[in-house]
């Protein structure tokens, strides 16, 4: 991983650049401290934590079509390049809330699933699919049960707020 970015400037640079490269507009969290995560070929991601640690957020995006069952097995197997997700995180037949996708914004589907709850943390992950087929976001979210209920719309509205180029 590089080192957080401290500079306003330089956070919305950074925020920027990967918007442009998964081709997408999307409302990030505020006061979290983003870097660009290291991952494989072809799949772009950024992670975010807030001051305590206790707050994660990271999205990922690729170019790729990818089904929800090779979502889970990847991030149940990255290896540490999410930070906030261990191995075997997510259930391999998780329980799934589908969400209508907002009309205009190029998406095809919205699953959402829940991970293990580990320290009264709770960990959410959702596959956004976008209708022409080029391409998948993930976005995960790792934080206290306690932030979840006061922020209950957070990720959602951020989903709604997902515009594909």
């Amino acid at each position: 991983q590089s080192a957080i970015v401290d500079s306003v400037t330089e956070q919305e640079l950074l925020k920027t650049d990967f918007q442009k490269t998964i081709k997408a507009n999307v409302k990030l969290p505020e006061n979290l401290k983003y870097t660009q995560l290291d991952l494989e070929d072809g799949i772009g991601g950024l992670y975010g934590t807030d001051a305590s640690g206790q707050n994660e957020f990271a999205m990922l995006g690729t170019e790729k079509s990818a089904t929800l069952d090779q979502i889970v097995d990847y991030l149940n197997n990255s290896q540490g390049a999410l930070p906030q997700v261990r191995n075997g995180d997510f259930p391999n037949r998780p329980v799934i809330r589908k969400i209508t996708p907002p009309s205009g914004r190029g998406i095809s589907s919205i699953q959402v699933i829940q991970g293990k709850k580990s320290s009264d943390r709770m960990l959410y992950a959702a596959i956004v699919e976008r209708s022409d087929r080029k391409g998948t976001y993930v976005f995960v979210m790792k934080a206290p049960t306690s932030f979840f209920d006061t922020n209950e719309g957070m990720l959602d509205s951020m989903l709604e707020s997902l515009q594909v180029k």
